[in-house]
């Protein structure tokens, strides 16, 4: 070889390098190959599908990435969509870990170098009692996943401790995915854990008074107690549920009261017209009719509460400024986490990230009951008019971009640009009004004074800073303040904290 061939090989050789080591794990993709674990059992309980409680194993497939032999890997639990009910007898093409998006979700995070399992959940609910039946038996059915998938983490953090951790997990970093019925999972999960949260008025038979919910009979929020051998079989005691972090794409939470200061944060996607839950707050519908099922708060509408009580906080930085980022604020009202969805034509639409092999789809049909995989497609088609695996890879790919920087940020991983950490999470601050159309004030604890204020817009420039405070209440001038996202830095006696600021 030539000096001049050698010298271009040689710099070609440097920038693959460089490109390389530009990578960051948890954010690129640096594994190509991913390797798949299937039907793992995790636990067993009581499912109700038909009849009485039937004992069933609790099953999951745990996606890692291939070659890779770190032992401490962020664990995503990840929880399927399909109301509920198996797929073709819930009227859908999904409603499996084995869907295509689910599984391409979990290769996904494997291939940033997390460990994913793609678990499976109690089903069961019926869609054709009256109101009470209804409305309680799909409250059940939520708080069942919610016990299977705190099951799950118990399991893992169960076999890192006893079974020198065969997944290579680090039992600290743990966050839960839902897609379309797991997110509803997912958010009773991190936000259900009060009985005076089973009280709504909602959530009251009108039948008994009490509780649709029976933790007497159906167990603790994190699946302990309850009637043991009859409806619930505790799972791995002794080992935490607790998670740092919920991830929903089109899912909603049964209450936005369940939420408080010092809960997870939440990253939520969701069509604007999704026909299954609301964008908003409003009436969830058994699909393809017009019965009412219960009220509750979609993605526009929990995420705001998640941000005015500060949950947002370990997601938020000025340098988060991508192009995802940024398309998502011109979107969401400045509400970090939010990612809402406006997907043309404006027809009720949900689940863009899913599709299915139609022709294998229409072949099935199950007895008995006569459930047409015909009909199924159909159905789905309506909400998914113009699905191909083309578009559900692409919105897959939106989703993970969107989320990566902030789960490092939340979990503190390799590449995080943030410095906000749980002495800062403890900082109880309230920036207001908020959104603002002129001046807004900050207050803190009455024991926690503020020493100074520094303020941000969305690239990172510190546009205001007032220092010597000394008091737990400042109201600053908005003074020539563009319209736009910006954040407040404050730092008091006990520590730091940042809250975004959208002033209209």
């Amino acid at each position: 070889m030539n000096k001049k061939l050698l010298s271009l090989a040689a710099a070609l050789l440097c920038m693959g390098s460089m490109s390389v080591l530009a990578q960051t794990r948890y954010i690129d993709k640096l594994f190509p190959n991913v390797t798949v674990q299937a039907d793992i059992t995790y636990g067993q309980n009581y499912q109700v599908l038909t009849g009485s409680p039937v004992l069933i194993p609790l099953q999951m497939d745990v996606y890692t990435p291939t070659g890779d032999n770190a032992t401490n890997r962020p664990l995503v639990i990840y929880l399927h969509t399909g109301s509920f009910l198996p797929p073709i007898v819930n009227g859908s093409t999904t409603g499996s870990r084995k869907d295509s998006a689910t599984a391409e979700m979990c290769r996904e995070f494997a291939r940033r170098g997390y460990v994913a399992a793609a678990v499976s959940y109690r089903l069961g609910w019926n869609p054709q009692g009256d109101q009470a039946t209804r409305t309680g038996t799909i409250l059940n059915a939520v708080y069942r996943s919610m016990q299977d998938a705190k099951t799950a983490i118990r399991y893992f953090r169960k076999e890192a401790a006893t079974n020198g951790n065969p997944f290579g997990i680090d039992t600290t970093k743990v966050i839960i995915v839902g897609q379309g019925t797991g997110g509803y999972a997912g958010l009773a999960a991190a936000y259900l854990d009060k009985t005076s949260e089973l009280n709504l008025l909602k959530f009251i038979d009108p039948n008994t008074n009490a509780s649709y919910v029976n933790q007497a009979i159906v167990g603790d929020f994190d699946g302990f107690g309850g009637a043991v051998g009859v409806a619930n079989n505790p799972n791995w005691a002794g080992y935490s549920s607790d998670f740092s972090m919920v991830v929903n794409l089109g899912g909603a939470i049964g209450d936005t009261s369940w939420m408080e200061p010092g809960d997870v944060p939440t990253i939520a996607f969701q069509s604007v017209t999704d026909p299954f839950a609301p964008y908003n707050n409003g009436v969830v519908l058994v699909p393809g009719t017009t019965f009412q099922v219960i009220d509750v708060s979609g993605s526009g509408a929990f995420t705001q509460t998640a941000f005015r009580l500060g949950l947002q906080t370990p997601m938020l930085n000025p340098t988060l400024n991508d192009a995802i980022s940024q398309k998502a604020l011109q979107l969401n009202g400045g509400v970090d986490g939010l990612y809402p969805l406006y997907i043309a034509p404006f027809t009720p639409q949900a689940g863009p990230w899913e599709w299915w092999d139609s022709t294998m789809v229409k072949q099935i049909t199950i007895n008995p009951g006569g459930f047409s995989g015909e009909v199924a497609h159909r159905n789905s088609m309506m909400t998914n008019p113009n699905m191909s695996k083309t578009k559900g890879l692409a919105y897959i790919d939106t989703i993970q971009r969107y989320i990566a920087p902030r789960i490092v940020n939340v979990l503190g991983l390799p590449g995080n640009t943030t410095s906000i950490n749980k002495v800062e999470k403890a900082v109880e601050m309230v920036v207001y009004p908020n959104p603002s159309e002129g001046d807004f004030s900050i207050r803190t604890q009455n024991d926690n004074l503020i020493k100074s204020v520094k303020v941000y817009d969305v690239i990172g420039r510190e546009i205001r800073s007032i220092a010597n405070v000394n008091e737990n209440q400042l109201t600053i001038a908005r003074d020539g303040m563009n319209t736009g996202i910006y954040f407040v830095k404050v730092l008091t006696e006990k520590g730091e904290a940042t809250r975004k600021l959208n002033l209209r």
